[in-house]
C-alpha cells in the first residue's frame, strides 16, 4: 500500500497560518525582550505555522513557496514584533543558503524532517585545516540571530590554500557552543549569540563556497523546481532584512493611527500630522514596491546580468532608507511620549535603526555600485558581491 504524501500548503493557507498564530508573538514580545531571545513556545508556533519549510524544496519535504510568500510572511510577524520576524525571517533565508549545498549535505539537514532550524554567520572568522575527507574548523562566529533554537549552522571562513577561498561550513548543534554575548539595546529578542567551534570536523559535501553561493547555480540548487533557487544571491538576500523592518514600520503607523484618533481626535486634528502621516504610508508603500520589484526579479528565469543584480542592491537599500525615515517622522510626532515603555513606537524605532545598519543595506557601497555602472566606470574588484 503507497502511503500519499501530504498536501502542500498554498501559499495563501500557509500566510492564514502565520496570521493565527500572531496573537501568540504578540504574547511572548515582552519576555523576548526581557530574555534577549525568542520563547520556545513562540518558535514552536512559528515552526508549526510552517516558517521553517517555506523555503526548503518539496523533494525534501518543504513548502518550497516563492520569495514573495516568505517576504510577506515575515512581513506580516513583523507587524507584531521586529525580532521575532527577523528570526523567522532567517529561518526561511537559512534554509534557502542549505538548498545550494551539495544533495548529501541537503540530506542530512533534512533527511529526518524538513523543520530544521538553521543559524548562519557568513563572516569569515573560523580557522581550517585540512583533513581526510574535509576540514577541521575551530573558532567563533558573532551574531548569529536565532543560534538559541538551531538545530544546524553554518559557519564562514577562509578555506587553505594558495588562494583563500570564502566558504560556509555546515554544522549541526551537537558540534558547537553557544557563548552568551548578546546585550544590545534593539532586536534584543533575536538572541544573535556566538557560535564556537573546536577542531570540529566538517566533511566536503558540507562546504559551500560563497561565490558559489553569490552567483547561485550550484550543484545542490540544479536539484530543485523553482528558478528562485538559481538566482544570484544580491537578487533576494537583503529581503531578509527589510520584511521586519517594513512590518515593524507598518505595525508603527497602524499604532500611531490609533494614537492619533483617541482622545477626541485632538492629535489628528493638526495639518502638520496629517501631511507627515501621509508621507510616512507613502514611504513605507514605496519601500514594499521596491522589494517587491527585486524579488520578482529574482523569481524570473534571468538572465541576471550586472544591470538587474545592482538595481537591486540599490532598490533594497533604499527601501531600507525609506523605513528608517518612515518611522523616525512617526517617533518625531510622538514626542516625548513615545519613548515610554508602554509604546511600541520606542521598540520599533529602536530595532529598525539597528537592523537598517546591516552590511546589506550599506547605500554607500550599492548606490556607488549602480551609478558607476550606469556611468560607465570600471567596477572596483572589492565590490565582487555584486
Amino acid at each position: 500500500m503507497t502511503i500519499p504524501a501530504p498536501a502542500v500548503p498554498t501559499a495563501q493557507e500557509t500566510l492564514g497560518r502565520i496570521r493565527d498564530i500572531l496573537p501568540v508573538i504578540a504574547e511572548h514580545t515582552a519576555a523576548a525582550e526581557r530574555d534577549r531571545t525568542l520563547q520556545p513556545a513562540a518558535v514552536r508556533a512559528m515552526v508549526e505555522a510552517g516558517m521553517a519549510r517555506l523555503l526548503v524544496p518539496r523533494s525534501h519535504g518543504g513548502h518550497e513557496h516563492d520569495l514573495t510568500t516568505w517576504f510577506e510572511a515575515t512581513r506580516l510577524i513583523g507587524q507584531v514584533d521586529a525580532s521575532h520576524a527577523w528570526c523567522a525571517s532567517l529561518l526561511g533565508s537559512q534554509a534557502h543558503d542549505i538548498s545550494h549545498f551539495p544533495p548529501e549535505a541537503q540530506q542530512d539537514v533534512w533527511g529526518d524532517h524538513p523543520d530544521a532550524l538553521i543559524a548562519g554567520a557568513h563572516f569569515p572568522r573560523g580557522q581550517v585545516t585540512p583533513a581526510p575527507g574535509g576540514y577541521r574548523l575551530s573558532g567563533s562566529a558573532s551574531w548569529m540571530s536565532g543560534i538559541g533554537h538551531a538545530t544546524w549552522a553554518t559557519f564562514g571562513a577562509l578555506l587553505p590554500g594558495e588562494t583563500r577561498v570564502w566558504a560556509m561550513l555546515l554544522v549541526p548543534a551537537t558540534d558547537f557552543t553557544i557563548e552568551q554575548t548578546w546585550d544590545m539595546v534593539a532586536m534584543r529578542g533575536t538572541g544573535s549569540n556566538t557560535g564556537v567551534t573546536d577542531d570540529v570536523f566538517v566533511p566536503h559535501h558540507r562546504v559551500l563556497t560563497m561565490t558559489d553561493l553569490l552567483e547561485g547555480v550550484t550543484e545542490g540548487s540544479l536539484q530543485h523546481a523553482a528558478p528562485h533557487y538559481r538566482s544570484p544571491y544580491v537578487t533576494y538576500a537583503p529581503a531578509t532584512f527589510l520584511g521586519p523592518m517594513l512590518g515593524a514600520a507598518q505595525g508603527a503607523l497602524e499604532a500611531f493611527r490609533e494614537h492619533a484618533m483617541a482622545q477626541g481626535g485632538r492629535v489628528a486634528g493638526f495639518e502638520s500630522v496629517q501631511n507627515r502621516f501621509a508621507r510616512a504610508a507613502a514611504d513605507l508603500d514605496t519601500a514594499e514596491l521596491l522589494c517587491r520589484r527585486c524579488l520578482t526579479i529574482a523569481e524570473s528565469d534571468g538572465p541576471f546580468d550586472l544591470e538587474s543584480r545592482a538595481r537591486c542592491a540599490r532598490d533594497f537599500s533604499r527601501a531600507g532608507q525609506l523605513i528608517v525615515d518612515a518611522v523616525d517622522s512617526l517617533m518625531k510626532m510622538s514626542g516625548s511620549g513615545g519613548f515610554a515603555e508602554k509604546r511600541s513606537i520606542q521598540r520599533v524605532w529602536r530595532d529598525v535603526h539597528l537592523a537598517s545598519s546591516h552590511v546589506a543595506l550599506n547605500s554607500d557601497l550599492t548606490f556607488a555600485h549602480w551609478g558607476r555602472l550606469r556611468l560607465g566606470l570600471e567596477r572596483p574588484a572589492s565590490h565582487g558581491f555584486y
